[in-house]
Order: structure tokens, then sequence, then C-alpha cells
């Protein structure tokens, strides 16, 4: 889609759809639940992009590799032209820029959540 590729469009659109359900979602239009919902699609993109930041760093891809061996070992249909190393591994199935642009977009968004919180409480 071409709206993930400009990540200022998708950062507009993050803040246009947090206004959107701060309209129709918030029980009174006050500063503090506008900052709430902001919040809550930022920490989305932040718990995604940092599982698929471990993901990438290689974490889990032993234990995969090791419990796909002993799958294969305890199998009772057992397919001996299968290789187990011929998989790729979980780290190699992440797309890296999908993954910045999640980080890219939760970081952005709570630096404006502390900005707006900063402005909230100066007041």
């Amino acid at each position: 889609m071409e709206i993930f590729k400009n990540r200022w469009i998708l950062l507009l659109t993050n803040i246009l759809l947090a206004l959107l359900f701060f309209f129709l979602l918030a029980p009174s239009n006050d500063f503090v639940h506008f900052i709430n919902i902001l919040f809550y699609i930022s920490f989305f993109y932040l718990i995604s992009g940092l599982i698929l930041f471990v993901i990438k760093g290689k974490f889990f891809d032993a234990i995969s590799h090791s419990f796909k061996k002993v799958f294969r070992s305890i199998s009772k249909k057992r397919d001996y032209l299968d290789d187990p190393d011929s998989e790729p591994a979980p780290s190699d199935k992440i797309n890296e820029s999908f993954m910045k642009m999640l980080l890219f977009q939760g970081f952005i968004l709570i630096f404006f959540v502390a900005v707006l919180l900063l402005i909230f409480y100066w007041k």
C-alpha cells in the first residue's frame, strides 16, 4: 500500500484517527481523553514493533529450531526428504522496513503524547 511508504502521511493519519476516536468514543471532550486515546494507538505500534524487533534479533531462532527437531523426532509420519535446516528461521521472515515503520510511528506518537502531557500539566 502506498500509505505505508510515506511515514509522515501515516503519522498524520494516526493523529486524525485519534481525533476521530476522541470525538466518537470519549465520554467528555477533554484533553486527557485525547491524550489517552493517542497513547493507546502509540502503545499498539510500540508493542508490535518491539515484538518484531525481538524476533528479528534472532531470540527465538534456536528455540524454534529445537522444537522443529523434537517434533520431527517424535512424529509418527516421518518425511525423510524434509530437512529441518532448509526452512527459514523466524528472524528471516520479518520485514525490516515494516518493523522500522512501526517503531517510528510508535516513538513519534509517544513523543507527541509526552509533549501534550507537558502542555496539560504546565497549565
